[in-house]
């Protein structure tokens, strides 16, 4: 979706992703989108504001059920967040619906109390335009499916041993806590490989069961 910005200062039309205006010197304020209340996910564009706080820079990836958007914040410029966003709309039952919604705010405030350095932290949730959002650190890097495309041949077992000494780990964190959590969905598209060569497990779409 394609959506124009305008300068307020000197009426210039500009591209959704322009920041500054060059006619007038100023900095131009997010593109005013009003997604559709429990729309299907992954449908912002860039340069939206989530939460007042949150302006939105690409969409990283998509789920049945879930989008997450890599973003700036706004109180801390140069500071980058991914934004997992679920909507509801896929699911017809009401009673399933509500359980989807109270399943995924339990899941926000519960991760916010987890910190592993195989983890991605979460700092903030919220529910907005008819979806609920999770704000959790931005890991840079690629996943470990996309470095096997891009790699084109299987990796050396040198390589993978500290990477599976790391999900080992992380996954033991996660199943001795108070309310064990079982990462229902580990596969190479779930991994994150950080250029400092160490894992992160992301969660992107339903993948943790209490």
């Amino acid at each position: 979706m394609n959506i124009e910005n305008t300068c307020p200062y000197c009426g210039q039309v500009h591209r959704s992703t322009a920041r500054f205006c060059p006619m007038s010197g100023q900095l131009i304020p997010p593109a005013q989108f009003t997604p559709k209340p429990n729309g299907t996910t992954g449908q912002l564009p860039p340069r939206h504001c989530l939460n007042n706080r949150y302006t939105i820079i690409k969409r990283i990836g998509k789920g049945g059920m879930a989008a997450v958007y890599q973003v700036e914040d706004i109180h801390s410029p140069g500071v980058y967040w991914a934004v997992k966003e679920m909507s509801d709309s896929a699911i017809p039952d009401e009673s399933e619906k509500m359980a989807a919604i109270k399943r995924f705010k339990d899941e926000a405030i519960f991760l916010q109390t987890l910190y592993h350095p195989n983890l991605p932290k979460v700092i903030d949730s919220f529910t907005e335009g008819g979806k609920h959002y999770l704000v959790m650190e931005f890991v840079p890097g690629l996943s470990l499916e996309r470095q096997l495309e891009v790699r084109g041949r299987p990796f050396d077992e040198d390589e993978i041993v500290p990477w599976a000494i790391q999900l080992c780990n992380v996954l033991s964190y996660l199943h001795s806590q108070p309310r064990p959590i079982i990462f229902r969905d580990l596969k190479p598209s779930n991994i994150m490989l950080t250029p400092q060569g160490n894992i992160k497990l992301i969660f992107t779409s339903n993948e943790i069961f209490f």
